[in-house]
């Protein structure tokens, strides 16, 4: 199994209104020449965009909740992916009844308020590869 190990740096930064998440978290790595990181994120959204990875399939299934949810759980990660930083994050968020729902986080998120920290390593860091297997985009076993 392969493992990469590395200094790590702290960056928080504040995701302006109406940004798409994922596009903005993007940006934030790209801008910053962050490549390898582990990302968490809080706050709330206008609009909630996730999927579900159907194995058997290998597809997608993206669904949409439009109204405010706090974000209860945000996670990922950055890795290099096609040659640019590719943001990889699993949100759960939850509405005023307490309920959640989450995924994999997918374009067509708003943000209403997102506070992000990229912990960030230095040196080389895992490069995504189609993994026939899974028909996903993953990071290297060996």
């Amino acid at each position: 199994m392969r493992a990469f190990t590395s200094e790590t740096s702290s960056t928080l930064l504040r995701l302006p209104p109406g940004t798409d998440l994922l596009d903005g978290l993007t940006s934030a790595a790209k801008d910053r020449e962050i490549t390898a990181a582990w990302v968490n994120v809080i706050g709330a959204v206008r609009k909630l965009t996730f999927g579900f990875y159907d194995q058997e399939t290998k597809e997608y299934t993206t669904l949409t909740h439009d109204g405010e949810l706090e974000i209860a759980s945000a996670m990922g990660n950055v890795s290099m992916k096609d040659g640019d930083p590719f943001v990889h994050l699993h949100v759960v968020c939850s509405g005023t009844d307490g309920r959640a729902i989450g995924g994999h986080l997918m374009p067509g998120t708003e943000v209403f308020v997102a506070e992000v920290l990229f912990q960030t390593f230095r040196g080389e860091g895992p490069v995504r590869e189609q993994d026939e297997d899974t028909g996903l985009a993953l990071w290297p076993t060996d």
